[in-house]
């Protein structure tokens, strides 16, 4: 039983971060990249454990990794590799097993020793093996985790996930080395924003069934917001809420923030009046504890008294703050 996309498809190791943010302190990105892949061991730990010849050697090592016992599970790892000479499926999943605790151990850990390792999964496991797709793209990940944030040309990071990509079309690798690359594009010195925002349209196109789709959007919106470009900006805010509510369970996803923010720029920046309440009345239905809820409902009361000091003299209210606070 091959390891399945869907066993790392749900595992978001970058998109969400901004490396800049986070300075220097490479220990915390890597604590981060730890806990990610612990999720991913939850996975094939129970893949490993319904149907290999070496299931119980290979579900072992993957319980270690996943408890953080990176020494005991290489062991492991290397015992299954050596006793699977007949079983090339166990062979391959050892290697990258190996290669997944030399990557992430926080003590003893070694990215030359891992990235020896995902080459020869990528060399030697059947085309089209899942796991040739994912080595590469941790192959490209490890060869930059140990550069310091200011000294990262973050260009030829970018450029080397877009490689990947096109080596692993529409794929979940290759999806997410995809994300990625558009990460490292936009904390550049200087982002080239109109075509970063022709790379997110590319991908929304070649990949629209991709889950990535929603946070792909969310970045072009990004984009236009650097290019002074509003309406468009809030066009993809819109989109991207829409595709995460129509993909996700809303009642277990939080989408509130997405809410807020839509409400904020169509009142603020756009001066969208019906699209602002529609989207303030959504956050206060669907999140009654948010604490923004009693500064939505101000706003709703704000509105309203702007509308109606507009029909009635013209003008915009000078009592609106005193108005406001009651």
């Amino acid at each position: 039983m091959p390891l399945t996309p869907e066993m790392r498809n749900c595992i978001c190791l970058t998109p969400e971060l901004n490396f800049k943010e986070m300075g220097t302190n490479c220990w915390i990105r890597r604590r981060v990249l730890i806990l990610s892949k612990m999720v991913l061991a939850s996975f094939v730990w129970l893949a490993v454990s319904v149907g290999y010849a070496n299931e119980s050697e290979l579900a072992q090592a993957w319980k270690l990794a996943r408890e953080n016992e990176m020494d005991a599970a290489k062991r492991q790892f290397r015992a299954v590799e050596l006793n699977s000479k007949s079983n090339e499926e166990d062979r391959i999943q050892a290697l990258y097993g190996q290669a997944y605790c030399w990557n992430y151990a926080s003590k003893g850990g070694d990215i030359g020793q891992a990235a020896a390792l995902y080459r020869r999964v990528i060399e030697t496991a059947p085309a089209g093996h899942p796991l040739i797709a994912w080595s590469d793209f941790e192959s490209v990940e490890s060869s930059y985790l140990g550069i310091p944030y200011e000294k990262r040309d973050y260009p030829a990071i970018a450029a080397s996930f877009m490689d990947v990509y096109r080596r692993h079309p529409q794929s979940p690798a290759g999806e997410q080395a995809y994300l990625v690359s558009l990460n490292f594009s936009k904390i550049a010195a200087t982002p080239d924003w109109p075509d970063f925002i022709k790379q997110c349209a590319a991908f929304i196109r070649d990949n629209p069934a991709s889950p990535w789709v929603p946070r792909v959007v969310s970045l072009m919106g990004e984009g236009y917001q650097k290019m002074g470009d509003i309406p468009r900006q809030l066009e993809c805010m819109i989109q991207s809420l829409k595709l995460m509510q129509q993909g996700g369970d809303s009642l277990r996803h939080d989408y509130s923030t997405s809410m807020w923010n839509i409400a904020y720029i169509s009142e603020y920046q756009l001066g969208d009046f019906e699209l602002a309440r529609n989207y303030y009345q959504q956050l206060i239905k669907n999140y009654p504890r948010d604490n923004r809820v009693f500064l939505s409902e101000k706003a709703l009361r704000r509105m309203e008294l702007v509308e109606k000091s507009l029909r009635q003299d013209g003008r915009f209210p000078p009592e609106l703050g005193e108005a406001v606070q009651k």
